[in-house]
């Protein structure tokens, strides 16, 4: 009796082993994959899909976004924490920038080293293309996916490169339109509001069953609902990716486009002019360099075509820290440059003339 007792225990005990290596071969096997697993070369991966090749070189598309507090190590290595939109599916990673300490231009995909207080124009990256990508630019990035917790992060930077064009892999390429087309066309209502000298807020409702991809176009004119207040210009362009029955809001990098009006304010609606601008003002808007300015020359250059004034003392000033700036020397040497490079006769406008 004890005998076929342990032969019965001794089979159950090999079914039960047998059961568990049936079981675990499959998760082993799983997990072996998982660990080796890495990015075909030159696949197209989503930001989200990125974050899956944990130790591994991906490489991602999406667009550059300059957050308000960008994190900074102050030591070596020297590097700082900035993020990578993808404006389709709306995930984002972090990437880890190597930043530039000595002086001149940074080696390639390296960052130029900030200032304690900057602006927009201070911040850019030499990339390996040798361009440099700011704040809202297209670009691609090789790099290490680490991340902790639920947060991706791409650091060990291999390349970085500039992009005309984001390649979203919808399974069909979205219809284009610009934003004037979009509105004209009932694709989307558009509310727009003001938001000072130097943005503004736009708010794009769809009105669609397939997925759209709007340009809003440099140079665009926006133009106020409200007596006394400056109409607004696009100085750096944008493309958004509508999909059906998802609202989207932005604000959109813009000028003051009537020097002796009232600046913008959160109370002020505008709708999209579908005139053409100025030929001279959209020749300096779309020329190489001019997003690269400081803001402050280039709402200079920009009232220097709108309203031509007579010399550096008829412009109205802007409000730096507790002061309000006007053109000095150099302003007016750097504006006449931009624009004989856009090649705009300078000598129609009096400030290069007095």
């Amino acid at each position: 009796m004890k005998k076929v007792l342990r032969k019965i225990l001794s089979v159950l005990f090999l079914v039960g082993v047998v059961a568990c290596i049936a079981f675990s071969i499959p998760n082993i096997i799983k997990m072996a994959k998982e660990l080796s697993a890495t990015p075909v070369p030159g696949e197209e991966l989503t930001l989200a899909a990125a974050c899956e090749f944990y130790g591994k070189v991906v490489e991602v598309e999406g667009r550059l976004e300059l957050t308000n507090n960008i994190t900074c190590s102050g030591e070596e290595p020297y590097t700082c924490r900035l993020e990578l939109f993808d404006p389709y599916w709306k995930t984002s990673v972090f990437l880890t920038i190597p930043v530039y300490q000595g002086e001149g231009d940074p080696p390639a995909n390296h960052m130029a080293k900030l200032p304690e207080s900057f602006t927009n124009s201070d911040f850019y990256i030499r990339t390996a293309d040798n361009l440099y990508a700011r704040d809202g630019s297209f670009i691609s990035v090789r790099g290490t996916e680490s991340h902790s917790g639920s947060t991706c992060t791409i650091s060990g930077i291999e390349a970085i490169n500039m992009l005309d064009h984001l390649v979203i892999d919808v399974g069909v390429d979205p219809a284009s339109l610009t934003l004037q087309e979009a509105i004209t066309e009932g694709v989307v209502v558009a509310t727009i509001s003001g938001n000072g000298l130097s943005q503004i807020n736009l708010s794009l409702k769809p009105n669609i069953d397939v997925n759209y991809e709007i340009e809003i176009l440099p140079g665009t004119m926006f133009i106020s609902a409200t007596e006394g207040v400056q109409n607004m210009v696009v100085r750096q362009g944008q493309i958004v990716y509508l999909k059906p029955e998802m609202e989207i809001s932005l604000e959109l990098e813009v000028s003051c486009a009537n020097m002796t009006l009232k600046e913008p304010s959160y109370a002020d609606a505008f709708s999209v002019s579908t005139e053409p601008i100025n030929e001279d003002l959209l020749r300096l808007i779309q020329s190489e360099n001019f997003t690269y300015l400081d803001l402050t020359i280039q709402q200079f250059a920009i009232w220097t075509i709108t309203d031509n004034p007579y010399d550096t003392n008829s412009y109205t000033g802007i409000t730096i820290g507790n002061y309000k700036e006007k053109p000095n020397e150099l302003m007016i040497k750097i504006m006449r440059g931009q624009f004989e490079q856009a090649g705009i006769d300078t000598t129609k406008y009096s400030v290069f003339n007095n």
